[in-house]
């Protein structure tokens, strides 16, 4: 099963390559696919890919596609809670903003279950900052080492057509 899902992937990925002849797009198209896929507003992933392709004139399958593949039913807890964490952990230490203190009202009831069982709080602030700064960090990082990739691999695929 895992085998059928990597070389779909690998076949996915030489189908893009083939058809968007530009690495400079494709690779573009994955960073802005990681942003939006560590984005935390809830419920608007697609909305945010078909504006953002729109806007920055991106492949929309592959961004949807990696959008897709990051943040999908079985990883957005993870993220998300990852998203939270960092976001509490960054505002506390480079602002010394305690971000439980600014929750809406209605987040009480969860932080009172979820102390009790010794893990961290929700906070809906951390939440937003840590979501937007982790995808623009996975971003920025991921678009050079992307470009380098697309590059290669189009150059090979290139070579094979020739």
């Amino acid at each position: 099963m895992f085998l059928k899902l990597l070389n779909t992937l690998k076949k996915l990925i030489y189908d893009a390559t083939l058809k968007e002849r530009s690495p400079h797009k494709l690779a573009l198209s994955c960073s802005m696919g990681t942003f939006i896929a560590f984005n935390p507003l809830l419920g608007m992933h697609t909305v945010i890919t078909l504006f953002f392709s729109w806007l920055f004139r991106l492949n929309l399958a592959v961004t949807f596609a990696i959008s897709n593949l990051i943040n999908n039913p079985f990883t957005m807890i993870p993220i998300y809670a990852t998203d939270n964490v960092f976001g509490d952990w960054f505002l506390n230490v480079m602002f010394s903003i305690d971000a439980k203190a600014y929750n809406p009202s209605y987040l009480n009831w969860l932080n009172q279950i979820i102390s009790s069982s010794h893990l961290p709080g929700v906070s809906l602030f951390g939440f937003f900052v840590g979501g937007h700064l982790l995808g623009i960090c996975f971003s920025v990082i991921l678009y050079p080492i992307l470009l380098v990739f697309f590059k290669k691999l189009n150059k090979t695929l290139s070579s094979l057509q020739a």
